[in-house]
């Protein structure tokens, strides 16, 4: 991972969703630093580039600007760059959701890769998973053939503002 850059982590975010006692890898993308930064996230002026499932990158990532790179500032394309831990975080995140979150419909993963290339969680995300970056990295919708699941199941459990207001006081 530090081929991609030097000075940060290069984190993968996936996101998982458990819904109607199913499990499915909505996405997979890989966060990767640009210059001097020693952060990876985009919002921090980096990109996020698509990860396929079988660990293969995509050929584009994005920066915050939907600015377009084919490599990263080191020269490493991203098209042909791959990682042969993709099964393992995978792996990883299907059994945390199911063992530790079952009840959280869509989590998003901050997953790193430490030297022996096991994967390290660094942050687990429940709200403002930042979706829209991780849906142009991918080129493809979120929830993918779950989409029409999703929408009914949300369709069928609206929560009253009553419940909204008493649970997200703190927005």
């Amino acid at each position: 991972m530090s081929k991609l850059s030097k000075n940060s982590l290069n984190t993968f975010r996936i996101s998982t969703l458990f819904l109607n006692g199913k499990f499915s890898v909505c996405s997979v993308t890989c966060r990767v630093g640009m210059g001097d930064s020693y952060l990876d996230n985009v919002a921090a002026g980096n990109v996020m580039v698509g990860v396929q499932m079988d660990g293969k990158f995509m050929k584009k990532a994005y920066d915050s600007h939907y600015g377009i790179h084919t490599q990263t500032d080191t020269g490493v394309v991203f098209e042909g760059f791959s990682i042969d831990a993709i099964d393992k975080m995978l792996l990883f995140v299907e059994e945390n959701h199911k063992k530790c979150l079952p009840h959280c419909g869509f989590v998003g993963w901050d997953i790193a890769l430490d030297e022996n290339d096991e994967p390290v969680m660094i942050e687990v995300n429940l709200y403002g998973a930042g979706i829209h970056f991780e849906q142009l990295a991918v080129e493809a919708p979120l929830y993918g053939d779950r989409t029409d699941e999703v929408i009914e199941y949300v369709n069928n459990h609206k929560p009253s503002v009553q419940s909204i207001l008493t649970n997200w006081s703190w927005m």
